[in-house]
């Protein structure tokens, strides 16, 4: 015998896609109403960069947002890639988000000190040498035989519908002119001027010039007292 239900058929809940290989998990604040679009950020910078993440077997135990008080704090490396914290928002705007290119500036380096603690000319030295291999994949089409999770045989995972249409408003955003032909310099209101009609490597080149100019001068990155920084507890976080 068939029993008429009581109330709405529940909808499941989708799934956020897995992190990339070699990221176990990723986090965004939970107490922003527009966590979601934070997230899909996170995934998007891990994309971009799982290649070299890959390429270089570097481990990262959990990505996370980070909003910290201090406004010149951008990124943070616990303990050799136990944990990286990056800031995804504006200080003083919370519902306004850095570019892609300064977020991915950061992981950048933030995934160096995985290797050197110090910022010193080793440290520095490796850095260029990530940024180069990543202006080469994605500038160059340079081939890597890194293989996204999302491709694999028997994995096939489907983003969820909020991660779907973030990511397209970004790109939307993305390829407005006006995008096209000035950039927000990496924590700072001043703008990168380009002619129109120079080429998406020299924009990219330019963001990521920007975002060490930033990171030497303003001393941003505070892994190396990494001890000393106030993070967000667990509970903050929605995970996957």
């Amino acid at each position: 015998m068939v029993k008429e239900g009581h109330g709405a058929f529940p909808v499941p809940k989708a799934n956020d896609p897995p992190p990339p290989a070699n990221i176990k998990k990723i986090g965004a604040l939970k107490r922003f109403s527009n966590d979601a679009y934070a997230k899909s950020l996170l995934y998007e910078a891990a994309r971009l960069v799982a290649p070299i993440i890959h390429e270089q077997k570097f481990k990262v135990g959990k990505l996370y947002e980070m909003y910290p008080d201090k406004a010149e704090l951008l990124g943070l490396n616990v303990n050799h890639g136990q944990k990286i914290y990056l800031r995804l928002r504006e200080h003083h705007n919370d519902r306004s988000f850095l570019p892609m290119g300064d977020i991915v500036g950061t992981l950048l380096h933030e995934l160096t000190h995985n290797v050197y603690s110090a910022h010193d000319n080793k440290f520095y030295k490796f850095l260029d040498k990530l940024k180069s291999r990543y202006d080469d994949i994605h500038c160059r089409g340079a081939k890597t035989k890194y293989l996204c999770e999302e491709n694999k045989v028997g994995r096939g995972v489907l983003l969820s519908g909020s991660l779907v249409s973030v990511r397209e408003q970004r790109l939307k955003l993305l390829n407005k002119p006006k995008f096209a032909n000035e950039t927000k310099v990496l924590g700072s209101d001043s703008k990168i001027n380009r002619p129109i009609g120079s080429s998406p490597r020299d924009l990219r080149q330019a963001i990521l010039e920007a975002a060490e100019r930033r990171l030497r001068d303003s001393k941003w990155c505070h892994s190396e007292n990494a001890e000393t920084e106030s993070v967000p507890k667990e509970d903050e976080y929605d995970i996957t």
